[in-house]
């Protein structure tokens, strides 16, 4: 998302009685229509975060229940760590990390 600026309305000390009334409402509405959209994109960041927090809380129980499968079993597992980045691990360094667990 990117940042907007919003512009600022100074109403003139030099207008009359009735016309500085009608500034006024008219500061105050577009103050209505700024904070409007300033809320808008709170909003829809936290709806954005929310999202990625239940995708992640998906993974997180779809790992528990490959956990619970695994510690039920008796046979040996051979599990493999596999790092955040990907891109920079060789096949050499996945050899290296491979372990079996017997339960």
């Amino acid at each position: 998302m990117k940042f907007q600026p919003y512009e600022a309305v100074l109403i003139p000390p030099d207008l009359r009685h009735d016309e500085c009334i009608v500034q006024v409402a008219d500061c105050l509405d577009h103050l209505d229509r700024v904070t409007a959209a300033v809320m808008d994109g709170i909003l829809a960041r936290v709806a954005e975060y929310r999202s990625r927090l239940q995708d992640i809380q998906a993974r997180a129980d779809l790992a528990r229940a490959k956990i619970s499968i695994i510690r039920g079993s008796s046979k040996a597992t051979k599990v493999t760590v596999i790092a955040f980045l990907q891109h920079r691990i060789t096949s050499a360094t996945l050899k290296q990390t491979s372990v079996s667990l017997q339960w």
